[in-house]
């Protein structure tokens, strides 16, 4: 049963992210965190991963990137869902010279919600990656972003 009141919850939110507004980029792409890994700092005994969703079972919060991938350089934005997650995107380019950051998002709380990032730009051959602290008890169920 709680698993099904999960798997609603997340094709609600997924539904939701998947709205585009008229200036935003038609090209995205939508991936599950099940395909991001511990992050410098995370503890990969921590993690469990079910149904696509990671879930920190650790007593303090662990570091989770998840990279994305792109088909040209450009503005790039990221919506994310989950619960007790607060994350990050971050464009480099190819040799990971140059930095851009967004400014964190957070979802607090024990309800799966979703967040935007603000935009960065991905220089042509670069890089995207979602950076994220999953908290004590809290999860990252999926991505969506402009490629």
């Amino acid at each position: 049963m709680k698993s099904t009141i999960i798997e609603s919850l997340f094709l609600a939110a997924a539904a939701a992210t998947l709205s585009l507004s008229p200036t935003a980029n038609v090209s995205a792409h939508g991936i599950s965190a099940s395909t991001g890994m511990p992050a410098t700092g995370g503890n990969t005994g921590c993690f469990f991963v079910g149904n696509g969703a990671v879930q920190n079972n650790c007593t303090s919060g662990q570091n989770f990137s998840v990279p994305l991938m792109v088909d040209s350089g450009g503005s790039k934005g990221a919506t994310f869902s989950g619960k007790g997650v607060t994350c990050q995107l971050i464009g480099t380019d190819q040799l990971g010279q140059s930095f851009s950051f967004s400014t964190s998002k957070t979802i607090s709380g024990s309800a799966v919600g979703t967040a935007s990032t603000s935009v960065v730009t991905v220089a042509t051959a670069g890089r995207l990656n979602l950076d994220c602290t999953i908290n004590p008890s809290g999860q990252l169920i999926n991505i969506n972003y402009s490629n």
